[in-house]
């Protein structure tokens, strides 16, 4: 199965905890690129690397999974920078297999948990759906499966 080329958190459903931030998550993409350093995941805000603030995993190659993303200060979708504790915990999540699942927080650590069953109290979470891809496939699919059954359906 070919590898998306992002994931987006699409909804507030999407980010689950009591975080009071939650909502800045929504719109927020992870991505790899590729520049002069070498690869890596970047976690933007819903208006790019530009406009909501942008982060890359350290070193020259993808880190293996469970990953966090250093800390930084942007507004992601929100009014106002905070400093946001990013971890990636799955890349393989979801009904299909291609939701990407992480958790957040707007506190250092030990509070944030960097991967499911840490130790500390922060049990703030997202999902981000497959982008390009992956996701467009899926959704191809699902149609022609409802396309599918709706002719073989039995007419009354």
């Amino acid at each position: 199965m070919p590898n998306p080329d992002f994931w987006t958190i699409k909804t507030i459903n999407d980010v689950h905890g009591p975080g009071p931030n939650k909502s800045n998550l929504v719109g927020c993409k992870l991505t790899t690129v590729t520049d002069v350093l070498g690869t890596h995941y970047q976690f933007q805000g819903p208006g790019g690397p530009g406009q909501g603030g942008a982060i890359n995993t350290a070193g020259s190659t993808l880190p293996a999974l469970p990953f966090t993303f250093p800390v930084f200060n942007a507004p992601l979708g929100g009014p106002n920078a905070l400093n946001w504790y990013i971890g990636v915990t799955s890349l393989t999540g979801g009904r299909h297999g291609t939701d990407a699942e992480g958790t957040y927080s707007n506190n250092p650590p030990p509070s944030f948990r960097p991967e499911p069953g840490g130790s500390g109290a922060d049990d703030d979470t997202w999902t981000a759906q497959a982008g390009h891809g992956i996701g467009d496939d899926l959704e191809k699919e699902k149609e022609k499966d409802k396309e599918s059954a709706a002719s073989a359906s039995p007419k009354m």
